[in-house]
C-alpha cells in the first residue's frame, strides 16, 4: 500500500479509485473490519513535556491519541475529545445490512491510521438520469484521529457508467434531512450515531431530490459562451485571464469521456458537470490514492459542490 492508503477492501470491481484488496462480497460487519484491516482500537495517554528541571510535565487538556497494535502516535487531541472506535463506527450500519437495505462496499484507513471510512451502497437506490445513464446511492461514514475532522456521514452518489463519484443534494428542507451530517468528537458518540439512522432512513427523500436536479441539468443547453461562463465559475477564473490548461482535460471529457455518447448527456450541463468530475476522479492529483483523499475529503470536494451549484445556477 502507498503512503496515503494503509489498508482497505473493495467489493467486486473497485471503483474510480481502484485500490486496495478486491473481493467478492462482505457478510457482515465483523468481516469487513478484518477485510479493512481495520480490527485495532485507539487508547488514550497523557501528554507530557520536560520541566525546566528535566522532570516531565503531563498537559491537562491535550491527550495522545495511539494505536494499541504498534504504539504509533495518531494525533494530539484536546482533552474532551472522544475517539470513536472503529468497531463503533461499523456497528451503526449492522442495523441496515441486516434489513438487507444496504451492503458495505469499501472500508480502509489512509495516513496511517489518522482517518478510516466506511462506504455502504444503499441496495434499493439506483435509477436513471437519462435513459442508459443510471446512477446509485452510497453513504460515506469517515472518522479521523488526529483531530482533523468530526465523525462525518455523507451522502452521495455514483454514476454506473463512468465510476463518477457525484455531489449530494444540499437542499436541506425539501429533502428532510442534511446530505452531509458532522458529529463533533466531544458529543455522546452512541446518541449522535442513533440521529444518524434517521438519516438513513431519509435517504430515498435524498436521493430523490438528487435526481430532480440532475435531470435538471439535461434540461440546461451549453453554448460555447455558457461554458466558458461555467468553467470560470468552477475554476475561479475571471476574463481576461485564461482558463488553466487542465481544462483541456474538462473539455475533452465532455466531447468522449465516459457517458458522453449517451443520448441526452452531450450539450448539456449535465454533460458538463460530469466531464469535472470525470477530471477530478480520473486525472487530477499525482495518483489514486491521493484523488480518493482528495475526492471525499479534500480540495477535490470543495471544487465538485462548486460546479454542482454552478451547474444549477447557470
Amino acid at each position: 500500500m502507498s503512503a496515503e492508503l494503509e489498508s482497505g477492501f473493495f467489493v467486486g470491481t473497485p471503483a474510480w479509485h481502484r485500490l486496495g484488496r478486491v473481493v467478492p462480497n462482505v457478510a457482515n460487519t465483523e468481516e469487513g473490519i478484518r477485510l479493512a484491516a481495520l480490527d485495532w482500537e485507539v487508547l488514550e495517554r497523557p501528554v507530557a513535556f520536560l520541566d525546566d528541571t528535566g522532570e516531565p510535565a503531563v498537559i491537562p487538556d491535550h491527550k495522545a491519541l495511539v494505536r494499541e497494535t504498534d504504539g504509533r502516535t495518531l494525533g494530539i487531541v484536546g482533552a474532551k475529545y472522544t475517539p470513536l472506535q472503529n468497531r463503533e463506527a461499523f456497528k451503526f450500519f449492522d442495523p441496515v445490512l441486516q434489513a438487507g437495505s444496504a451492503r458495505l462496499e469499501s472500508a480502509g484507513s489512509l495516513r496511517g491510521g489518522k482517518r478510516v471510512w466506511i462506504l455502504a451502497k444503499l441496495q434499493h437506490a439506483i435509477a436513471e438520469v437519462l435513459p442508459g445513464d443510471p446512477v446509485e446511492a452510497y453513504l460515506l461514514l469517515y472518522n479521523s484521529f488526529d483531530g482533523s475532522t468530526a465523525v462525518g456521514v455523507q451522502f452521495t452518489t455514483v454514476r454506473v457508467v463512468c465510476q463518477n463519484t457525484l455531489a449530494a443534494a444540499r437542499e436541506r428542507g425539501r429533502a428532510g434531512l442534511e446530505a452531509s451530517i458532522k458529529i463533533r468528537h466531544q458529543a455522546k458518540l452512541g446518541e449522535a450515531l442513533d440521529i444518524v439512522q434517521t438519516a438513513v432512513n431519509a435517504s430515498k427523500r435524498t436521493f430523490d431530490l438528487t435526481l430532480d436536479q440532475y435531470r435538471y441539468l439535461t434540461r440546461k443547453n451549453l453554448t460555447s459562451g455558457s461554458l466558458d461562463r461555467y468553467l470560470r465559475e468552477v475554476f475561479d477564473v475571471a476574463p481576461p485571464e485564461k482558463l488553466p490548461k487542465y481544462t483541456d482535460f474538462v473539455l475533452q471529457s465532455l466531447e468522449v469521456g465516459p457517458g458522453a455518447s449517451i443520448p441526452g448527456v452531450s450539450g448539456t450541463m449535465w454533460g458538463a458537470f460530469n466531464a469535472v468530475t470525470d477530471w477530478l476522479d480520473h486525472t487530477r492529483g499525482r495518483n489514486e490514492e491521493t484523488r480518493l483523499e482528495s475526492t471525499w475529503f479534500g480540495s477535490s470536494r470543495a471544487i465538485r459542490e462548486r460546479a454542482f451549484q454552478a451547474a444549477l445556477d447557470a
